[in-house]
């Protein structure tokens, strides 16, 4: 997660993009004539399943963490949506980065949103990416001189008592993702907008109460 000036401020994830994904995107990036050499040596079938393997995990592991940050943020009334910046360089140097808005600049009362990035993949997979969660351990250390680690507890206590907001808000939001990279596969980049929304604040606010109808009632 990144702190961003400007407008937009927020949460930002940056990662490696799935093989698929930039393999896809049309430009000098891509060799034709080498791809199918590739494709005819592995096969083209093993080779779409691959890939689509790559993009499904990037997405589960994007989700969780994105939704992390999402649900704390919107328990503490301070989401506003979840975009992606197609242009914006991961820490990797690949292109492309998915955001969640606070709309201010980062504070020391962000520290449990950062966490919860972490707490998410934990609540969700049992582990989290230690790339990943980079940027948001660097966060915090320059805001408050503390460890990631130091709100996560915290964060993932959040989760947990919204379990059923989380776990809604991730399946949607991992469709999502899945989606528009799909969407976005065979595209020119240089071409597309400064953002892509991903998902709103109503449309949180929809799967919140969802949640809330869904969860069994105490005696």
């Amino acid at each position: 997660m990144e702190n961003h000036s400007g407008l937009q401020p927020g949460l930002a994830r940056a990662s490696a993009m799935p093989s698929f994904f930039t393999n896809c995107q049309v430009g000098a990036r891509v060799d034709a004539r080498g791809q199918t050499r590739k494709m005819n040596e592995q096969g083209l079938l093993g080779w779409i399943i691959a890939q689509m393997q790559d993009l499904i995990t990037y997405a589960h592991g994007t989700s969780a963490h994105e939704c992390g940050h999402m649900v704390v943020l919107f328990k503490e009334g301070r989401f506003v949506d979840l975009i992606f910046l197609p242009h914006k360089e991961a820490l990797n140097g690949n292109k492309g980065v998915f955001e969640v808005n606070s709309g201010i600049a980062l504070g020391e009362q962000d520290c449990v949103a950062l966490a919860a990035g972490m707490a998410g993949e934990l609540v969700d997979r049992g582990e989290y990416d230690s790339e990943r969660v980079r940027d948001d351990e660097q966060q915090i250390q320059r805001l408050v001189g503390k460890t990631l680690k130091d709100f996560a507890t915290q964060a993932e206590k959040i989760i947990e008592q919204n379990l059923c907001f989380f776990s809604l808000l991730n399946t949607e939001v991992r469709k999502r993702i899945i989606g528009l990279l799909l969407d976005l596969g065979g595209l020119d980049w240089d071409k597309l907008p400064s953002k892509i929304s991903v998902i709103t604040l109503v449309e949180v606010e929809q799967i919140y109460q969802r949640a809330k109808s869904e969860e069994p009632t105490t005696p």
